[in-house]
């Protein structure tokens, strides 16, 4: 006899589930998410602890830990923070106070998680790809406005290690980047006949003619791009190369064939006036369509650096 999913009880034959504990946890999720879009309204500190009580006193079925619900919190973030960034309109929809406090409740409610589970790395790591995401939207939305932006900081080798030209300087930086490239081979044939003239030795009539053959070749050693206000470093163990913004022709981002939406973006596609191509396959559609954002302004020359306020002694 099965067991009921929520409250642990028997449930008699062919249920997983309780008809009236299964809408207590509809119910949950849906206070769950309320709070959160609550929280994210107000945006301030008193919402956070807001939000703490009402999951403490949300009725929950028996199986759902206070960890559990939040964990449903960071969902709702993550689908918030999704809505957000995965748009043209961006830097109009947040203003600098929302993209500090979205960061912060992130944080909070991950602090809140006991014990953690057992996928929270990967938790990690996804989050800190959507908290450079409102970091970047808030890049642009300061663009947007005229502002100057922060120099990319210091004390990064990949960084340090770059003699930038006059008035140049680091925007951003995305790891674990590989550059896909076309190369052309050339097979040699014969329009004539051939002739046997001794064993393993033809002779053969008829001009010589090349045929080119261009195949996609993805580079197997991951490096690292950056992004400047006037164009894009790339390096990784084998090659390293600059390409200025005044080269780039056009900038699209890389989607599968079956998915051409924002959120199922893998990468950037550049197009050289020189006709070369070149793809960078980043993995994350927040990487990429953060970094064919900024690229956009950068081609722009929209980027200036933010003025340094002279430090008293």
């Amino acid at each position: 006899m099965a067991t009921c999913t929520y409250c642990g009880k028997k449930t008699g034959w062919f249920a997983d589930h309780h008809d009236a504990c299964f809408a207590q946890y509809q119910s949950t999720v849906a206070a769950v998410s309320k709070g959160v879009s609550e929280a994210i309204r107000k945006h301030n500190n008193e919402a956070l602890v807001q939000l703490k009580n009402a999951l403490n006193s949300i009725d929950k079925p028996a199986s759902v830990s206070f960890s559990d619900l939040c964990l449903m919190a960071l969902g709702d973030w993550q689908r918030a923070v999704d809505d957000a960034c995965c748009t043209d309109r961006t830097a109009l929809e947040l203003t600098a106070e929302q993209i500090a406090f979205l960061i912060l409740f992130l944080q909070t409610v991950f602090s809140w998680l006991q014990p953690l589970p057992p996928n929270f790395r990967e938790l990690i790591a996804r989050y800190h790809e959507q908290i450079m995401s409102l970091q970047v939207g808030d890049t642009i939305r300061r663009i947007c406005l005229g502002e100057g932006i922060d120099r990319l900081a210091m004390g990064d080798p990949k960084v340090d290690s770059i003699n930038y030209l006059p008035g140049e300087f680091p925007v951003i930086v995305v790891e674990n980047v590989r550059v896909e490239t076309a190369q052309t081979t050339y097979l040699r044939n014969y329009g004539g006949p051939s002739f046997r003239v001794a064993p393993g030795l033809y002779w053969r009539i008829g001009q010589s003619q090349g045929q080119a053959r261009t195949s996609l070749v993805v580079d197997e050693h991951a490096g690292h791009l950056i992004l400047t206000n006037m164009g894009i470093y790339y390096s990784n163990a084998t090659d390293t190369f600059y390409t200025p913004c005044t080269q780039i022709l056009k900038r699209v981002m890389w989607c599968p064939p079956n998915d051409l939406t924002p959120k199922a973006a893998i990468g950037m596609i550049l197009n050289l006036r020189n006709g070369k191509q070149f793809g960078f396959l980043m993995g994350s559609p927040h990487q990429s369509l953060a970094f064919v954002k900024l690229l956009s302004l950068s081609s722009a020359g929209l980027i200036h650096e933010k003025e340094q306020l002279p430090t008293s002694n």
